[in-house]
């Protein structure tokens, strides 16, 4: 289990857009995001809770960009056990494959779409493997997790079929450049879509041991009180327990 460790606001003036000179900067600048907006946490390992408590889960409290500064302690409180989110992954390479692995060690549903066929990984890892996104979308996923690229995710994001998704259906995505992101969401979603931007400043290789102590950044842009901002905070766990 893992618990929200650092917390500070981050700020650039740098906005990149989805070509491939900037793509390169990005890579070579080290360059994480471009909004002021953003939460970053460090995740860390914590002690087991005590023994009258152990068949709970622990989450920290929910976070919001203007509560809290690099000096505030987070505390942890007790929550009743959730029911799994059913998160749909579109775009299903490495990094995919990865955070798929951390979402089904957690108990949650996962689905899967992209354009090369890993049906076969998918059914030794208990994960559902669709040849299309419109097939995947009419599982209504509580959440819509884009891992393609960033220079097919514009088309990507573009091409998915909204009607048949449900009302309230958040949409997360993991690209290093966070403006680009943010706004083609907001531009393309129907509006009580939930939109969370994140940044895994971590992979495959510098993960593979544990995420303990690896930094993830994220940005609550657009989420309907109740239960949307509920299932949001439960997919961000996923981050901080793993």
């Amino acid at each position: 289990m893992a618990s929200l460790n650092h917390l500070c606001y981050c700020n650039t003036q740098q906005t990149f857009l989805p070509n491939i000179s900037s793509y390169t900067k990005l890579i070579y600048n080290h360059t994480t995001f471009s909004s002021s907006k953003f939460t970053k946490l460090r995740l860390k390992c914590v002690s087991s809770p005590p023994r009258s408590t152990r068949n709970h889960n622990y989450i920290s409290n929910p976070v919001h960009h203007n509560s809290f500064d690099s000096s505030d302690s987070i505390s942890t409180i007790e929550t009743t056990l959730e029911k799994p989110l059913k998160i749909g992954i579109i775009g299903f390479g490495n990094f995919g494959q990865f955070i798929a692995k951390a979402l089904r060690r957690q108990g949650h549903g996962v689905l899967a779409t992209s354009r090369s066929d890993y049906s076969d990984y998918c059914q030794q890892h208990g994960i559902e493997f669709f040849s299309n996104v419109d097939q995947l979308c009419e599982e209504q996923p509580d959440v819509l997790l884009v891992c393609s690229s960033i220079l097919s995710t514009e088309t990507v994001v573009r091409s998915i079929p909204m009607h048949k998704l449900k009302p309230d259906t958040i949409f997360a995505d993991v690209l290093s450049v966070k403006q680009f992101p943010r706004n083609l969401f907001l531009e393309v979603l129907p509006p009580g879509f939930g939109i969370v931007c994140t940044h895994p400043m971590f992979g495959p290789e510098s993960g593979k041991n544990g995420w303990t102590g690896l930094p993830f950044v994220y940005d609550k842009v657009r989420l309907g009180e109740g239960s949307q901002d509920q299932k949001c905070d439960q997919f961000l766990s996923i981050f901080e327990k793993e």
